[in-house]
Formats: structure tokens, sequence, C-alpha cells
């Protein structure tokens, strides 16, 4: 069900970008989704929570039984770190793109393309989020059955 949940945001996007007449490539940024992603494993490592993020997938996708409490508890709070840093780090993205427009803005053909990156930045760390909304609630969800059993 996850998965028909990220492609229907998926075929979502693509349609808004028809409909708009912004071709669905220009939303593609490496360099965006890079910033995200640098920020957000290195703090989830940090933190510990790396190994019950992956055992959040496992857990709401009936991979691996939840035996503990513990275990579902820790699972959600690294789903919920990782929204945080992933947000935190969608706007770190951002401000860091205006920075570099305000440095060139000299070059008015360049300010397009930075704004852009600014911008998209955001909206992975956006999508990023919406994406995990629906594991973060079924952990929760979870927890709250295994706590009335």
């Amino acid at each position: 069900m996850y998965l028909i949940g990220v492609l229907a945001l998926l075929v979502l996007a693509i349609v808004v970008s028809i409909v708009s007449g912004v071709p669905f490539v220009a939303l593609l940024d490496p360099q965006s989704l890079a910033v995200i992603l640098i920020i957000t494993i290195p703090v989830m490592l940090i933190s510990g929570y790396g190994r019950d993020f992956v055992n959040a997938f496992r857990l709401t996708g009936g991979k691996s039984e939840a035996d503990d409490l513990s275990k579902l508890k820790r699972a959600s709070e690294a789903v919920a770190l990782t929204m945080k840093t992933v947000l935190y780090s969608g706007i770190f993205g951002s401000l860091l793109g205006c920075i570099v427009l305000l440095k060139r803005m000299d070059d008015p053909a360049t300010i397009g393309p930075h704004i852009m990156v600014a911008f998209v930045t955001l909206l992975y760390a956006i999508i990023i989020n919406i994406m995990l909304l629906p594991v973060k609630a079924k952990l929760n969800g979870m927890i709250i059955d295994y706590l009335h059993e």
C-alpha cells in the first residue's frame, strides 16, 4: 500500500508539471538531493538511530514482528528524527542557494537556476517528509495497539 502512495505522489508530480508547462526533468536536481542526504545520513548515524530507521520500514511493511515496545518506540523516534533532519537540511539547502544567488546577482542568466535549486531543495525535503508521514503514523498505531494488548 505504501508503494501505491509513493507512485500516486510521483504521478501527481508529473501531472502538475505537465499542466504547468514545466518539464518534469526540470524538477530533478541531484545537488539538492545531495544536500539533504549529506546532512541527514550522518545525523542518523551519529544519533545511533540508523538501524532503527531501517527497522521502521521492516516493522511497517510486515517483514519484522514488533516483539517489544522499545523496538517500536525507537523506530518511531528514528522516523521522527529523520523527518526533522530532512526538513532542516532542506531549509539549510534553500538558504545556501539563496546566498549563492545573492552573491551572483551580477549575472542575470544565473538567477533563475539558482532560485530553482533553492526551491527544489525545500520541495525535496517536503516530499520526503510527506512520504515518511504514513510510516510514522503506522508506527504510532502499532505502539497504541501494543499498549492495549
